[in-house]
């Protein structure tokens, strides 16, 4: 199955890069944030996607994501500090 994966969905333009998953398999999906630098790099089912924050932000408070076009099933999110 072809999917892409996208990196924003507020816009509905953010940056985006084609993968192939398969259904019926789980993928781990991390998400590092730099709030230095404001980037944002996406992985998951063999992809990368890399993209700038809109805004500046200090701190993260909350964790969400958002899925379009697709059946999905979540365990809890793994929140880490960087090394």
């Amino acid at each position: 199955m072809q999917n892409t994966w996208l990196a924003s969905l507020a816009t509905n333009a953010g940056a985006t890069t084609p993968c192939e998953t398969k259904y019926e398999t789980p993928y781990e999906l991390i998400v590092t944030v730099d709030l230095a630098s404001g980037s944002v790099t996406f992985q998951g089912g063999g992809a990368t996607v890399k993209a700038k924050l809109e805004r500046p932000m200090k701190s993260i408070t909350h964790v969400g994501y958002c899925l379009k076009g697709t059946v999905t099933d979540f365990s809890p999110i793994d929140v880490s500090a960087a090394q």
